[in-house]
C-alpha cells in the first residue's frame, strides 16, 4: 500500500507540473529546438553555429505561434469567423517568413557580428515551416481549450449534482416532520379515548419511522418497500373509528424489481386525508388506485369534498409544493402530474417512469 501511495502521489505531482503553463511552453520549445537542430546540423559533431542558427530561426516561429494562439484562434476561429481566420493566417505566415529572411539578412549580423549567417532556405521553403507550426499551434490551442471547457463542464455538473442532493435532503427534512406530525395526531386521538387500537397504531408508526430513518437514505428504493410503507401509513389512519371505511386501496399489476423515489406518494395521501369530506350524497371516501407496469407507475387518488368547496389560492400546502420540487429534481421530463377538482370530488394523478434495481 505504501508503494502504491507513493506512485499515486508522484503521478499527482507530475500531473500538476504538466498542467503548469510555463512548463507546457518550455517543453514545446525545447522539443522544437531539438528537432530543428537535428535538421539544421549538417555534421555529426555539435556545432555552435548550428545551435545559434536554430535559435535565430525560432525568432520568427515564436512570433507566428504566439500571434496565432493569442490573437487569431481565440478572437477569430473560436468566435466562428473562420474565413477571416484563414485569411489572417495566410497573411501571418507570409509576414513570419519575411521576418525569418530579415533575421538572417540583417538581424543576425547585428546580434552576432563575429559570425556570418545566411538562410539555408528560400521563401517557399520557409512558408512550409510556418505552415507546420501554424497548424500545430492551432491544434494544440483548440485541444487545450476543449479540455478546459470539458473540465469546467465536469465541475459545473458536479456542483449541480451536489446542489440537487442538498435540495433533496432539505426537502426530505421538511417531509419527515410533516409525516410524523400527522401520524402522532392520529395516535393522540386514539390514546385520548383509551382506544385499544393505540398499541397497534404505535407499532405501525414504529415501522414507518424505521423506513423513513433507515431505508430512505438512498435516492431510489424498491417499489415493494414503498408500497409496504404506504400500507402501514394507511393502517394508522384507518384505526380511528370514523376512518375505518374511509380509505380504499386497489393495486393493479405486478411488483418486480422496480425502484422509485421514497416517500413520493405520501403528500398526496396526506392532502386527501386533510381535505376529504362528505359529498352531496353524504358519502365520504378516499380511493387510491395504483397501476404498475414494468417501467411505468400510475398513482391516482380521489377523495370526496363538500359540494362547491373552493380550492385554496396558491400552489397548495407544504406537502404538495415539496412533491413538485422533488419530482422536478428526481424525474425531470419523466413524470406527469395533474390535479382536478369537480363539484364534490378532488383527483390527483401521478405517472412516473420507473428504474430497475442494479444488476437485475
Amino acid at each position: 500500500m505504501g508503494d502504491q501511495q507513493k506512485h499515486k502521489n508522484s503521478f499527482s505531482i507530475f500531473f500538476l507540473v504538466i498542467q503548469n503553463r510555463i512548463v507546457q511552453h518550455g517543453l514545446f520549445w525545447t522539443l522544437s529546438i531539438y528537432l530543428l537542430f537535428k535538421i539544421f546540423n549538417l555534421n555529426e559533431d555539435l556545432q555552435l553555429t548550428d545551435l545559434i542558427y536554430t535559435g535565430l530561426f525560432h525568432f520568427s516561429l515564436v512570433f507566428l505561434v504566439y500571434f496565432n494562439t493569442i490573437v487569431l484562434v481565440p478572437k477569430l476561429f473560436q468566435k466562428g469567423q473562420y474565413g477571416l481566420f484563414f485569411l489572417s493566417s495566410i497573411v501571418l505566415m507570409v509576414l513570419s517568413s519575411l521576418l525569418n529572411q530579415f533575421t538572417f539578412t540583417e538581424l543576425a549580423d547585428w546580434v552576432f557580428p563575429g559570425y556570418y549567417f545566411i538562410s539555408y532556405y528560400d521563401f517557399w521553403d520557409i512558408i512550409q515551416f510556418m505552415a507546420v507550426y501554424w497548424a500545430l499551434s492551432t491544434i494544440l490551442k483548440l485541444a487545450k481549450s476543449w479540455f478546459k471547457v470539458s473540465e469546467q463542464e465536469k465541475t459545473i455538473y458536479t456542483l449541480e449534482q451536489e446542489k440537487t442532493q442538498a435540495e433533496l435532503k432539505a426537502l426530505k427534512a421538511q417531509l419527515d416532520p410533516h409525516f410524523l406530525f400527522n401520524s402522532l395526531n392520529n395516535i393522540y386521538a386514539l390514546a385520548l379515548y383509551e382506544d385499544q387500537k393505540t398499541p397497534e397504531a404505535i407499532l405501525q408508526l414504529s415501522q414507518c419511522l424505521r423506513y423513513v430513518l433507515y431505508d430512505c437514505k438512498t435516492p431510489k428504493i424498491a417499489l415493494s418497500k414503498e408500497l409496504d410503507f404506504l400500507h402501514n401509513y394507511l393502517t394508522i389512519n384507518s384505526l380511528k373509528d370514523e376512518n375505518q371505511d374511509l380509505i380504499r386501496l386497489e393495486i393493479k399489476g405486478e411488483v418486480q424489481d422496480q425502484e422509485v423515489a421514497p416517500l413520493l406518494f405520501l403528500p398526496l395521501v396526506e392532502n386527501a386525508l386533510k381535505h376529504h369530506g362528505p359529498n352531496k350524497d353524504q358519502k365520504d371516501w378516499i380511493q387510491i388506485t395504483i397501476e404498475i407496469q414494468p417501467q411505468l407507475f400510475s398513482f391516482q387518488i380521489q377523495n370526496t369534498i363538500r359540494p362547491n368547496a373552493l380550492p385554496k389560492p396558491g400552489p397548495g400546502g407544504v406537502g404538495l409544493v415539496n412533491l413538485k420540487q422533488r419530482l422536478d429534481l428526481l424525474y425531470p421530463q419523466e413524470y406527469q402530474f395533474r390535479q382536478a377538482q369537480k363539484e364534490d370530488l378532488h383527483e390527483s394523478n401521478l405517472i412516473i417512469q420507473l428504474s430497475k434495481s442494479p444488476g437485475k
